[in-house]
This record gives structure tokens, C-alpha cells and sequence, in this order.
């Protein structure tokens, strides 16, 4: 028998118009050892984005601010909260000192760096045991 792979899902805040929004989606880019996902298709009942949110050993959900849109879209998409860890993208902001620019276009390097930090840590996690 085959054994199944372990899969992790990566789900960014979708925050559009927001310089958070885009640090979370390039940091969700970059994050290596997971599969991701449309946020707004794990809304969509029978999406293969919600069931792979669904069947997921581990989710992790990387928000850019509090409201924490994707960590509860993928709480309702799997029934409860178990195996999502949450990545706040502003938390992480005032954390590192590292701040993106205003724009959306372009973060700037100071929300490039956040971007790369927050793929780090959430690469360390999907690939972790």
C-alpha cells in the first residue's frame, strides 16, 4: 500500500487594496512545501480548493490584519479550528520592525523582507513534521 503524503494548504488573505493583503499573498507564494489555494474558492461547496482545506493535515492561514478573513473561512471550510495554524501579517509587522510601503503595486523592500520572513516561518511549519 501507498503510503499518502502529508499535505499542508496555504491560504492568503485576500485584503485587496491593501498593502497587507499583498504581503500575505507574496509570502503565501513563496512558501515551499505546501499547496495554495484560492480563498475564495474553499467557500465554494464541492471545490476541489475546499476539500483539499477540508482533507488537509495541516492549514495555514497567513492574514494581513485582524478581522483574520482566511482563518475563519478555513475554520467554516474544515468544521472547527483543529490542525489551522494562523500567521497575522501585521502582528508579524510589529514584531520584525519590517514595514511595507502603502502601495499596493509595490510593498517596497521593507514589506518584501516581511513577505520572505513570513514564507520562512510558514515553510518550517508545511514542512515540518
Amino acid at each position: 500500500m501507498e503510503k499518502k503524503e502529508k499535505q499542508t494548504v496555504v491560504l492568503a488573505c485576500s485584503g485587496i487594496g491593501k498593502a497587507f493583503g499583498t504581503v500575505s499573498r507574496l509570502a503565501a507564494l513563496k512558501t515551499k512545501g505546501a499547496k495554495v489555494r484560492c480563498l475564495a474558492a474553499v467557500d465554494v461547496e464541492g471545490s476541489d480548493a475546499r476539500n483539499d482545506t477540508k482533507s488537509a493535515e495541516k492549514v495555514i492561514t497567513i492574514d494581513g490584519c485582524p478581522r483574520k478573513c482566511a482563518h475563519n473561512i478555513a475554520a467554516r471550510a474544515r468544521g472547527n479550528e483543529t490542525g489551522i495554524k494562523s500567521v497575522l501579517v501585521w502582528a508579524e509587522c510589529k514584531k520584525s520592525g519590517l514595514k511595507p510601503d502603502n502601495s499596493v503595486l509595490d510593498v517596497g523592500e521593507g514589506g518584501r523582507k516581511l513577505a520572505k520572513k513570513i514564507a520562512e516561518e510558514t515553510s518550517a511549519v508545511a514542512e515540518g513534521d
